[in-house]
């Protein structure tokens, strides 16, 4: 990568961190350019060297946000073996974790959906139903096993990811938890959810 590919990386990546930011105080309608230009320390010109519009900000924050949560579940997974406990354990981990270091992100994901036009909602949506399809099954292969006992799969999944996604609204990094004890917790409350044997 050259010295202008790093820049502009770079310059991306402060806008986005800005924009996030930005979003989480104010939401996204509430947000303008120059908001995101000033916490990112640019001029609104040079924001556009970046991006185009307010618009694809967000969509950049979200698809962003959600392929980094799915690459750290499906490595949490992939990592765990084959047992249906250990592979339900480490995805909840990590999506507690990434829930707790991504703070910013992760709220802006879960509540501007709703400021998204209509193709990139559907994207999002789509890339968010799949999210949810992992730890279903996940959870389905543990019922299968006979090591889960669970009477609804989704509305014990989407209970899980709800409960996962609401950290990021409560947990706060200066406070005396660190993220690995609060992804163990959550581990513990999981496992309670599913009523896990053993």
């Amino acid at each position: 990568m050259g010295d202008n590919d790093a820049r502009r990386t770079d310059g991306r990546a402060r806008v986005l961190s800005a924009a996030a930011r930005c979003m989480v105080r104010c939401g996204y309608h509430g947000t303008t350019i120059r908001d995101i230009a000033t916490e990112a320390g640019m001029t609104s010109a040079a924001l556009y060297h970046h991006f185009q519009s307010k618009q694809q900000i967000l969509v950049a924050i979200m698809s962003i946000a959600l392929a980094d949560a799915r690459d750290r579940v499906d490595r949490a997974i992939a990592a765990a073996g084959p047992s249906p406990v250990p592979r339900f354990r480490a995805a909840v981990s990590a999506w507690a974790l990434f829930h707790a270091l991504r703070r910013d992100d992760a709220l802006v994901g879960a509540t501007e959906i709703r400021s998204l036009d209509p193709e990139h909602r559907q994207r999002v949506i789509e890339a968010r139903d799949e999210q949810e399809r992992i730890f279903r099954d996940l959870v389905a292969a543990g019922v299968a096993g006979g090591e889960f006992e669970v009477d609804d799969v989704e509305v014990a999944t989407r209970a899980l990811l709800t409960m996962g996604s609401a950290i990021a609204t409560w947990f706060d990094p200066t406070g005396p938890l660190r993220p690995e004890q609060v992804a163990a917790e959550f581990v513990r409350l999981g496992l309670g959810m599913v009523r896990a044997r053993g």
